[in-house]
């Protein structure tokens, strides 16, 4: 498989990571930091001081892709700013990136489905089905 063809690689600003939603152990990590993430941002202070909610509401994107990919990938990723626009988009990449991995393996496992089970999502249309009474 050709690096460009690596469905496992997300690259944004420069940066490579491995990611693998094939693997049981990452897809449940990310399950986990989405859930955390949420709850991140539900508590959030909406009243108040508007530049600290863009730092805490940044900060919990850094804290997604520290929890994805390890300590300071945030840093990595982001170089110390706190953008919301820029969070949101690479959020929004990560996902898309996400969801193409998700369609690539799961066009893998039908087309492994199709050739070793044929007939598995066809109906029974052997000669005897039409003469049951």
């Amino acid at each position: 498989m050709s690096q460009r063809d690596d469905i496992r690689i997300w690259k944004i600003n420069g940066q490579e990571f491995e990611f693998d939603l094939a693997d049981a152990d990452v897809l449940e990590s990310m399950l986990k930091t989405f859930e955390i993430m949420d709850e991140e941002q539900k508590k959030l202070q909406k009243a108040g001081a508007t530049v600290a909610f863009v730092r805490d509401y940044c900060n919990t994107y850094y804290r997604m892709f520290d929890n994805l990919f390890g300590p300071g990938t945030g840093d990595k990723i982001f170089g110390g700013k706190h953008n919301i626009r820029v969070c949101e988009e690479t959020a929004d990449d990560f996902i898309a990136f996400a969801n193409r991995q998700v369609e690539k393996v799961n066009q893998r496992r039908n087309a492994k489905n199709q050739k070793y089970y044929p007939g598995k999502n066809q109906k029974n249309k052997s000669k005897y089905y039409g003469n049951r009474r």
